[in-house]
């Protein structure tokens, strides 16, 4: 409450939206109990945020109880796609046959010794379309040796999945074994990995 009437006492104009309205220095002096409306209408929207936090960590954590059986989101490596609608609706998993040649191909230049800048250009130079997006608008989407750099490393090539959470991408819970189709080899995959 100290906050609240610091606020208006300074000028600031406090509006809420459920029930809908303003509140300002001058309301507060012709109305001094506006003030226990605003710490309640505050306390209520914070138990109602705490509520919708539970549910969604609730439905996160049932999603992760059957991401054996059912994908759990949508956002998929680009060598793989969602077909038969919404993941959410019943869609599966499915490879892109083009993309993931060429994640092999990738995987076996990089066994056969070929370093990551040299992949990315030689892919540039047959005019191979990246999956990402260009940097500028004007400009071409292009393999960068980062990317590669990332699919060599990225284990759902093998059919791993590690649930993350947060902006930091923490990771929660156990990794899922073939939760993803296979792509390579874990003999290649570690061949790779492991240089």
């Amino acid at each position: 409450l100290p906050r609240i009437l610091d606020l208006l006492n300074k000028g600031i104009v406090i509006a809420t939206t459920i029930p809908e309205q303003i509140y300002t220095r001058e309301r507060l002096e012709r109305e001094p109990f506006c003030a226990v409306e605003i710490l309640v209408t505050a306390i209520r929207a914070s138990e109602e945020n705490k509520a919708r936090s539970v549910r969604s960590a609730s439905r996160w954590d049932n999603k992760r109880a059957n991401a054996g059986t059912t994908p759990l989101t949508g956002r998929l490596p680009h060598w793989l796609e969602v077909q038969g609608g919404k993941v959410s609706k019943g869609g599966k998993i499915a490879v892109r046959p083009d993309r993931a040649r060429l994640v092999k191909s990738i995987f076996e230049q990089a066994a056969n010794g070929v370093p990551t800048f040299r992949i990315a250009y030689n892919l540039n130079k047959q005019g191979i379309p990246s999956w990402g997006k260009a940097r500028r608008k004007d400009a071409p989407s292009q393999w960068h040796r980062s990317y590669i750099h990332r699919i060599l490393t990225n284990k759902a090539v093998i059919g791993e999945f590690q649930p993350r959470t947060g902006k930091e991408r923490k990771p929660i819970g156990p990794v899922e074994p073939n939760y993803f189709p296979r792509i390579v080899s874990d003999v290649l995959f570690y061949t790779v990995f492991n240089q």
